[in-house]
């Protein structure tokens, strides 16, 4: 029987109406999956683990070449939602992607360093990208610890399946008066209510938890953190493949495209479809 992501309590008999009989839209992974809320913390979360994490992230964006385009799309409408350091320090980015922004960041000056979860992911983003990205199971060493005055989770951290003892880590890794930063899907926004089974961030089976940034905000102050600000992020990318799941059961690029430019209006309205919450370890 699954147990909560947060709290411990048995999952079961709890599965949301509004969100069971979900398909892998962005990726077409075989599967049906459901969300279910925990009756004790009520963190919404995955019902249930895939078999197989990794192969979930086979066809995932970093293994492909980006086009002109889609690099135009990131420096525009992504890169913004992520946080923007200033000065130079040490980083750790947990869950990196391509690297794009660790690379942006060494252009300032930074020391960067990446975490995947298996070394298998680790490696092929060590070679394409020429960036120090480790397996969780290396950086975790003492050589490492209080070492980093940043960490970020950027749109990772809804992807763990053991968060809390992400944030423990965090806390070993960081020097004192460090920075952890986490940006993920704001499941209060008006986006998810609006859109429900089309909101674009569900992205099931990869996004595994939602806590809400009461939730998060509770965890990190229990874990010595001292909450510096928590602020609200629009996503046009988000609204438009919000908008595309109304009406295509799977994610197209070209279609996407098309739709950024309402999404960017509809930015006004959807303003809160992630959250940003930093945090300083004591």
């Amino acid at each position: 029987m699954m147990q909560c992501r947060q709290c411990g309590s048995p999952l079961h008999k709890n599965i949301l109406p509004d969100l069971s009989g979900l398909l892998d839209r962005f990726q077409g992974t075989q599967g049906i999956y459901s969300y279910s809320q925990c009756l004790d913390c009520k963190l919404i979360q995955l019902t249930e683990d895939p078999n197989d994490m990794a192969a979930l992230y086979y066809h995932y964006s970093i293994n492909k070449t980006k086009s002109f385009f889609y690099d135009f799309i990131r420096a525009v409408l992504i890169a913004p939602k992520y946080p923007q350091l200033n000065g130079r320090g040490v980083l750790l980015d947990i869950g990196p992607g391509d690297g794009w922004y660790m690379t942006s960041l060494q252009k300032k000056g930074w020391d960067c360093y990446g975490v995947e979860l298996s070394e298998e992911m680790a490696c092929k983003i060590r070679q394409q990208a020429k960036l120090n990205i480790f397996s969780i199971e290396n950086i975790n060493q003492q050589k490492f610890h209080s070492f980093f005055d940043v960490i970020t989770f950027n749109f990772s951290f809804e992807h763990l399946t053991n968060p809390l003892d992400m944030l423990d880590a965090a806390q070993i890794l960081l020097r004192k008066g460090g920075q952890i930063i986490i940006t993920i899907p704001n499941i209060e926004s008006l986006s998810f209510k609006f859109f429900v089974k089309n909101w674009f961030d569900l992205d099931p089976p990869r996004h595994i938890t939602f806590f809400t940034k009461t939730m998060l905000a509770d965890i990190l102050i229990q874990k010595n953190f001292k909450i510096k600000s928590i602020v609200y992020i629009s996503s046009a990318n988000d609204i438009a493949g919000s908008l595309l799941y109304c009406f295509k059961n799977k994610f197209n690029k070209w279609p996407w495209y098309f739709l950024l430019p309402l999404g960017v209006l509809l930015q006004i309205i959807f303003k809160d479809s992630n959250f940003r919450i930093e945090a300083e370890k004591k």
